[in-house]
């Protein structure tokens, strides 16, 4: 269990759309909506105020509402995962760092 975040790890079920992340992480980002990201393929990194996780094949995250997250695949070969927000998601609602 992560402590010092809302960040929840947890395991979910059959996966529905499919996204890839390779190479670079994403921006670092405070959205305003809930995202539930199940990894289906390769090793996601999420990064949040107070530590990071590595989610794997057949495990989940909830990253909830005004919670600082950044997605990384370190990996060589990058990670498949689905990622469904609630609201849907939205340039407008990502709050996304501005770049350094």
């Amino acid at each position: 269990m992560v402590q010092n975040s809302r960040v929840l790890h947890a395991f979910c079920g059959t996966p529905g759309l499919r996204a890839k992340l390779s190479a670079l992480p994403s921006k670092r980002q405070t959205p305003k909506f809930e995202e539930y990201t199940i990894v289906l393929k390769g090793m996601l990194r999420v990064e949040f105020h107070g530590g990071a996780i590595e989610v794997r094949p057949g495990q989940a995250i909830i990253a909830h509402p005004d919670e600082w997250v950044r997605y990384s695949t370190p990996e060589p070969d990058g990670a498949e995962y689905v990622a469904i927000c609630l609201p849907a998601f939205s340039p407008g609602t990502v709050h996304r760092d501005p770049e350094k």
